[in-house]
């Protein structure tokens, strides 16, 4: 007690006070401090046969110091998205066309429109992220965690080197074709794209925009003599209620589009799916006005896939001249819906197909939606 460490209480016990403190100095990236410090004492009793007794005294009844941290990650900069517009046929003016970006639920994520422009010269596309305020697309761990609940997002690969969460985002970007200027024709308004967003461990998210194959570029035509379409598509596989991967089903699926009687077809007439979700066919080049009846088949095989048994769509594009060029336009009502069942373990599961209702609805007259199936039941561990 001469050193002042101790208090001597009436009843002739000691008391020893304490402080433990966490040192937060050097915390791991992303990692924040809860309770910085407690303060307990220790009660020293003598037992009387030669030996002491000591008793913990935590604070608030507790039985023990508990520090809790917490973790938090996020972008450090904000995902850009890049895009060109060519118009043929006649120079572009700046704002003429807007596009829009949505998310998988069919949601608005960005618009845009495009530059300047002289004939058949790509100009870039300038958006607008949210409400306008932001700089691009960011992402927040607990963001992420949400939206993977939703089904707004889906799991990532796991990456070994960076053992934390990834999560893929799926979006829609297409060209706002209702009202376009008199004469102009979409030739290629639709695509998919995805991102991948990675916890790198250290408080930090790392995003990857993943574009087609030759990015989104989109290409309208003007007062042309023939006018030219695509049929595009984005092909989607869910589990349950999650989707999976895009690397679980890319380039494993061909779809083949026939013609009617003298309707113009595509250089490629067997495609696969991309990367990015989307299944194009080449341009379709029509030199007179009418009515042209396709159909599009899906085939191919996945492990633990089963193809829906009508898996034949049809596609009809109405063909009109119109003030002496000519402008094609996909008449069919509604967008078609190709479905799969799914299996990883066929022996211990049972599935049954449904469109799926994550599947933004296509008002586009060019694009061709494929949807997906779900699973009744997930696999057993």
């Amino acid at each position: 007690m001469e050193n002042g460490l101790a208090t001597a209480n009436n009843d002739g016990t000691y008391t020893y006070r304490y402080t433990a403190a966490e040192d937060t100095a050097a915390l791991p990236g992303g990692v924040k401090a809860g309770a910085k410090s407690f303060t307990f004492t220790v009660t020293v009793s003598d037992n009387g046969d030669g030996t002491l007794a000591a008793i913990v005294n935590y604070p608030d009844g507790a039985t023990e110091l508990a520090f809790t941290n917490s973790y938090e990650a996020s972008t450090t900069t904000a995902t850009t998205l890049s895009a060109t517009k060519i118009l043929t046929g006649r120079d572009m003016t700046e704002g003429e066309f807007s596009f829009t970006v949505a998310n998988i639920k069919g949601k608005l994520v960005a618009t845009a429109t495009n530059a300047a422009a002289t004939d058949g010269t790509a100009a870039s596309l300038a958006f607008t992220y949210g409400d306008g305020s932001a700089s691009g697309l960011t992402y927040t761990l607990d963001q992420v965690e949400s939206d993977i609940k939703a089904g707004i997002a889906e799991d990532g690969p796991a990456d070994p080197d960076k053992p934390g969460r990834t999560a893929i985002y799926r979006y829609n970007v297409y060209e706002n074709t209702a009202n376009l200027p008199a004469g102009v024709s979409a030739v290629k308004d639709t695509f998919s794209i995805n991102v991948l967003v990675v916890d790198n461990g250290d408080g930090t998210l790392s995003a990857t925009v993943n574009y087609p194959g030759d990015g989104l570029a989109f290409e309208n035509s003007y007062d042309a003599t023939d006018a030219e379409l695509y049929i595009n598509g984005a092909k989607r596989l869910m589990v349950g209620d999650e989707l999976a991967g895009p690397g679980y089903i890319t380039g494993k699926y061909q779809f083949t589009i026939t013609g009617g009687d003298g309707a113009p077809m595509p250089g490629e007439t067997t495609v696969a799916n991309q990367a990015g979700g989307t299944v194009e066919f080449g341009p379709i080049s029509y030199d007179k006005a009418g009515t042209y009846t396709y159909t599009i088949t899906e085939s191919g095989h996945v492990n633990g896939v089963t193809n829906d048994a009508d898996a034949t769509k049809t596609v009809t594009v109405k063909v009109t001249d119109e003030g002496g060029h000519l402008v094609a336009r996909r008449s069919t009502p509604t967008a078609s819906r190709f479905r799969v069942r799914t299996s990883s373990s066929p022996t211990r599961m049972a599935w049954r197909t449904r469109p799926s209702p994550a599947m933004m609805p296509c008002a586009l007259p060019r694009c061709l939606r494929v949807a997906t199936s779900r699973p009744t039941s997930l696999p057993s561990r």
